[in-house]
Formats: structure tokens, C-alpha cells, sequence
């Protein structure tokens, strides 16, 4: 269960008016079509548009195997130039607004460097947006798949300082080759599960009564829906990102101060 002594809150500014809601974006050289098209909508992301700020609830990138790739040559990671342009294109969206980022299971290795070169906001777990009469619970999900004790044991560890530093201080291209391997080794355990891990509900109304949230938006299992959440709020979960999908999945939820819509690109 959450420590509520952590709770990190996001007090609404008087002036917001709206706020864009993304994640699962998976943003990887071999899918320019979708790193195109979130370009593409950064760039719209400005007040004059309705967006006042802008989160991003994890998975950003497709992988993230430490802050030193921004800086390796092309030998050494040929995906480099690909990820420098989407750290600028961020850098240059939150000089509009405000963005805010949680980190995601593809991602979780993002560091101070990543988040100094985007000037973007990094977002703690059990973030609270308080807007109005609402207190969002801002999450990337995985956390609530709790039937997946393989993958909820791996989280436990890699989360830790103990596998992180010595992952990190392996050679970039190493690590580039050990982050293939276990995307690889995740997608076959996925395919050999008979039924697909989803949230565990129970667990999220807990979780939200104990931190005084209204409502909860989150992403992970690519299953975009609109629920009830007891008492008297909303879980909305996010869609994920792929532009050559049919139809494309390109939407944004849009967050009011008492409301909220699905933003189809």
C-alpha cells in the first residue's frame, strides 16, 4: 500500500483551464509515424489551444537504458540522434506549458540529465492533481498488476538501488543489448499467459480512499476505457500510442476542472 507521508500534490493554478493526459507513447526509431505524429501535437500543446499544462504517464520511450545515451556516438547506440529529438522537441513544448512526467516500466531508468535537457517535471509516485472539487490520481499502472508476480517482482528489484548501479555502470552498448533481451523475454511471457494481467480494481479503490483521491488516470495496460470508481469518481485509462495501428491509436485525454473528454489526432 502507498505511504501517504510521500503523496506528492499538484495544486491547480486559477488560470488552468484544461490539461492534456498521455502515456504508452513507446517512442522508438523503427516508428517514425508516431514519434511524427506526437510531434506533431506537441506542438499544438499551448494555452491558446486549451492545454494549460501537459503529463505524460510513463513509457515515454519504448526503452531507456540510462541518461548517458543522449551522449553516445552512433556506434556506440545507433538510436541516439533519434532520442536527442525527442528531448528537444519536449524541451522546446515546455517552454509553452508545464509537463510533467511518471516514469513506466519501459523507462524507469530516466535521471536527473533526461529531466534538466527537457525542463521537464518529473512526477513521484502518488502524484495528486488538486483541481476544483476533483484529486486525480496520476499513475503509470503497472504497479496495479498484481496477478503478474513474475513482472511485480521484477519491478521490486530493478527499482532498487542495488540493481540499478551496477546495470548503469555497464557499457551502453551492453546495456542496450540485456534491455533487448528482457523486452524480448517479457513479450514471451506475456504471449504464454492464458489470460491477460489487468488492473487489480480492488486494490485501486483502496489505494485512492487512503490518499484522498477522487479520481484516477493511468495507462500500462493499453486498454483504454472509462470506469466507475467507488465512491463517486472516474478511472480513466489512457489509450497507448501507435500511428500505423488501424485505425490509429492517437488520443489524448482532456482534463477539466470538472470534466473530461477523449481527444482523438
Amino acid at each position: 500500500m502507498p505511504d501517504t507521508a510521500t503523496t506528492h500534490v499538484i495544486h491547480a493554478p486559477a488560470h488552468w483551464r484544461g490539461v492534456g493526459v498521455v502515456s504508452d507513447l513507446h517512442l522508438q526509431s523503427s516508428d517514425p509515424e508516431t514519434a511524427h505524429a506526437w510531434h506533431r501535437f506537441l506542438a499544438t500543446v499551448t494555452p491558446a489551444n486549451g492545454y494549460d499544462a501537459l503529463f505524460i504517464l510513463g513509457d515515454y520511450f519504448e526503452l531507456w537504458v540510462g541518461d548517458d545515451a543522449l551522449d553516445a556516438t552512433p556506434d556506440q547506440s545507433p538510436e541516439t540522434p533519434f532520442w536527442q529529438d525527442c528531448v528537444q522537441a519536449l524541451a522546446t513544448a515546455s517552454d509553452a506549458v508545464p509537463i510533467y512526467m511518471a516514469m513506466g516500466n519501459r523507462d524507469f531508468l530516466l535521471g536527473s540529465r533526461f529531466f534538466e535537457a527537457t525542463r521537464v517535471h518529473a512526477l513521484p509516485d502518488n502524484t495528486l492533481l488538486d483541481w476544483g472539487a476533483h484529486r486525480y490520481l496520476m499513475v503509470h499502472g503497472d504497479a496495479w498488476c498484481t496477478s503478474d508476480t513474475a513482472y511485480q517482482d521484477f519491478r521490486l528489484t530493478s527499482r532498487s538501488s542495488e540493481w540499478q548501479n551496477p546495470f548503469l555502470a555497464r557499457p551502453l552498448p551492453e546495456r542496450l543489448a540485456l534491455a533487448a533481451q528482457m523486452r524480448a523475454q517479457s513479450q514471451a511471457h506475456q504471449q504464454a499467459q492464458a489470460t491477460w494481467f489487468d488492473v487489480d480494481e480492488t486494490r485501486i479503490t483502496e489505494e485512492t480512499a487512503l490518499l484522498g483521491a477522487t479520481d484516477v488516470v493511468h495507462g500500462h495496460t493499453h486498454r483504454p476505457g472509462t470506469h466507475d470508481l467507488l465512491p463517486s469518481g472516474t478511472r480513466w485509462v489512457l489509450s497507448d500510442w501507435d500511428a500505423r495501428a488501424h485505425p490509429p491509436r492517437l488520443e489524448v485525454l482532456k482534463l477539466a476542472a470538472d470534466s473530461g473528454e477523449r481527444v482523438p489526432l
